[in-house]
């Protein structure tokens, strides 16, 4: 394994071990830097772990969502449809005439 596959494995430990040590002995801000190598830096990586498990998560959802769709019942489909209706007509209701009215605004 030749250096630079090895520090694009490894990067996250090198960054991550000397942040936690000059955190605890030095100064403070090092442990924001720890942080970041535990959401960018590879092993670590855990945006792209996050974005990974949201993606998976969002599919099974839609999964169930277009089987539900399949063999839908037209009655909770209009329940729902009425609920979002009232939700949005009392979001406009705020909208226009509690919040001019709004001592604090």
């Amino acid at each position: 394994m030749n250096v630079i596959n090895h520090l694009k494995k490894y990067l996250g430990w090198y960054i991550l071990i000397p942040s936690i040590y000059l955190g605890f002995v030095e100064d403070g801000f090092m442990f924001f830097v720890a942080f970041i190598a535990l959401l960018k830096m590879p092993p670590f990586n855990w945006v792209d772990k996050g974005f990974d498990w949201s993606a998976r998560t969002g599919q099974s959802i839609r999964n169930k969502v277009d089987a539900y769709r399949a063999n839908k019942h037209p009655v909770i489909s209009k329940l729902i449809y009425g609920i979002m209706v009232l939700i949005s007509l009392i979001s406009l209701y705020i909208m226009l005439f509690v919040l001019p009215e709004c001592e604090l605004c």
